[in-house]
């Protein structure tokens, strides 16, 4: 027997892009059990009806999910997809949590991917300082390597 789950692929997209916003589509595909391709269509009909806008960061995709808009189906549309996201963060007993950026003093727009984390952010820090030292060791060492020869 097949196991279920309430929410469909959708669904899980749109809690994953709300969770990490620079999440790559094929760390997505794998988090939801489907492959790469159904993630790009998923994400693409997200993107196409609002419920998820993509900004390009360098080399990666950020997206910003947007929880003012009402779910789709016909039950469920007098509550906005925000609701269903607070309701999927809470705790057992149903006591909301934070969202993880806040909790790190972020503040609440980081949530929705206006800023990124301080933890997310040093990150990125780190790996453009350790880039940087990488560039200057090779180029320092292409010009010893000019004069040895010369």
């Amino acid at each position: 027997m097949e196991r279920w789950t309430f929410l469909t692929n959708y669904g899980h997209v749109f809690l994953c892009l709300a969770a990490e916003p620079a999440m790559r589509m094929r760390e997505l595909a794998e988090k939801v059990g489907i492959t790469e391709r159904s993630a790009q269509r998923i994400v693409a009909d997200l993107i196409a009806d609002g419920y998820v806008s993509c900004e390009r960061v360098g080399r990666r995709n950020h997206y910003r999910v947007h929880g003012e808009l009402p779910l789709r189906h016909p039950n469920e549309e007098k509550y906005v997809s925000g609701a269903l996201l607070a309701i999927l963060r809470a705790k057992r007993g149903f006591q909301a949590l934070k969202p993880r950026a806040t909790r790190r003093g972020a503040g609440p727009e980081s949530v929705n991917g206006e800023r990124r984390s301080q933890r997310a952010q040093s990150a990125a820090d780190r790996r453009r300082k350790g880039a940087k030292k990488e560039r200057v060791a090779r180029a320092s060492s292409s010009t010893r390597s000019r004069r040895q020869t010369e």
